[in-house]
């Protein structure tokens, strides 16, 4: 279900990830473009001239993955919890005529293959015969842009958190909170628009040992990253993740179609992800 933002919990203030001892394990990049990013590309995913990555155009019934082409260690043996993570990336949905979908997501995965995978509602990630599977061991933040009621989507235009479904644990209509001053006085909320052409910066953070997911976003015209996030929630991922994971994205369209890039990605475990230079944006399309 979908809560109003003012129910977002209050224990948002106190996250930070956790910097533990640096670890051979640890993970740390970024692409600024991705014209040299090691990635594991599939379906009609590639690397524009300009640098953007391009998880689907506006034709339809296109799916898409992009994942780092290496695995995140997320568990070991050693009784250490499961391990944080950050990271933050510059996505775009360009939508031409007056239909659009269906949207994007960011996905950890046991691997860069996802069995039974299908188009439009479920954005490449899972499909009708593998949603709701714990055996998928599949964990997304979706960016949606079409109202499906089988999804028990209560707009078409959210950010959801996933867990084997692409029906969200929890979910919000894109927004981002301002406010004037330390104490978080005057606080506004801010509707974004998905299909607005315009880039949208997105950061996912999550404390292993707190088990607190954050999801905050924000147009790139946003200077700063808001203080507080759109989505806090308790979630355990530890039943989730395996040892190793792959992250990435996946999208898809359908009889509604717009094209999806990500123009820029970070990622880190165990600690804060690099901040994207939205100057150095490699955005061409």
């Amino acid at each position: 279900m979908i809560a109003p933002p003012s129910s977002v919990p209050c224990f948002y203030v106190l996250f930070l990830p956790v910097v533990s001892s640096c670890s051979a394990d640890d993970v740390d990049f970024i692409y600024q473009g991705f014209q040299h990013a090691h990635l594991t590309l599939d379906g009609s995913a590639s690397v524009l001239h300009g640098g953007a990555l391009q998880l689907t155009n506006d034709s339809n019934c296109l799916v898409g993955h992009a994942f780092h082409g290496s695995p995140v260690r997320f568990l070991d043996g050693g009784g250490r919890p499961l391990s944080s993570f950050s990271t933050a990336f510059v996505l775009d949905i360009v939508t031409v005529g007056s239909g659009s979908g269906h949207g994007l997501a960011f996905v950890v995965a046991p691997s860069t293959v996802l069995p039974g995978a299908a188009p439009e509602v479920y954005l490449d990630v899972l499909g009708p015969t593998t949603y709701g599977n714990p055996d998928n061991h599949i964990f997304a933040v979706e960016f949606d842009t079409v109202l499906d009621l089988e999804m028990n989507d209560t707009n078409g235009n959210h950010v959801g958190v996933d867990v084997h479904s692409l029906i969200s644990n929890v979910s919000e209509p894109v927004a981002y909170y301002t406010s004037d001053g330390d104490a978080g006085r005057n606080t506004k909320v801010v509707p974004v628009m998905l299909e607005s052409a315009q880039p949208i910066q997105a950061w996912i953070d999550y404390n292993g040992g707190s088990g607190v997911l954050n999801v905050t976003v924000a147009p790139v015209s946003v200077a700063d990253r808001p203080r507080r996030p759109l989505i806090s929630t308790k979630l355990d991922l530890r039943p989730i993740f395996r040892e190793e994971m792959y992250a990435g994205f996946s999208s898809a369209t359908g009889k509604l179609a717009s094209s999806h890039y990500i123009f820029a990605w970070s990622f880190r475990t165990n600690g804060l992800t690099q901040s994207i230079n939205l100057r150095r944006l490699h955005g061409g399309r």
